[in-house]
């Protein structure tokens, strides 16, 4: 990701980091590490980047979603995995994290209101579906 982009995509991502760290401290969820809050915030990541022309997709892997942006994952959601609890916003390449299976990419979508039926499909737990608006 180039320096231009990277500069559009991280304060997006840094405003929906703490819009579900919000969100997740009401719900009584842990805002520290947003493990249950992946979809949720895929999707408004997805939303933000989309409304200021940055173009996404969401990908999904067996209980995990994530954004992509070029060939970079944006993941607002990685301090729920061990390695990287000290990243609250985690922007790297693909090829670097492929070994980690939660960036195995199974599916990708282009609208969150995909991801939400396939969530519901899948039986995912009604407190982390993601949002259509």
């Amino acid at each position: 990701m180039n320096k231009e982009l990277r500069s559009r995509v991280l304060p997006i991502a840094k405003k929906v980091r703490e819009w579900t760290e919000a969100k997740a401290f009401r719900a009584d969820y842990n805002p520290d590490t947003l493990c249950g809050w992946c979809a949720i915030a895929a999707a408004q990541l997805f939303r933000e980047l989309t409304r200021e022309k940055v173009p996404a997709e969401i990908h999904y892997v067996s209980g995990h979603c994530f954004v992509v942006v070029e060939d970079h994952i944006v993941d607002v959601t990685a301090t729920q995995f061990d390695e990287f609890t000290n990243e609250k916003i985690l922007i790297r390449h693909i090829k670097e994290l492929a070994e980690h299976w939660y960036y195995q990419t199974e599916k990708v979508f282009i609208k969150p209101i995909e991801l939400r039926d396939h969530q519901l499909k899948e039986k995912w737990p009604r407190k982390q579906i993601a949002y259509t608006r």
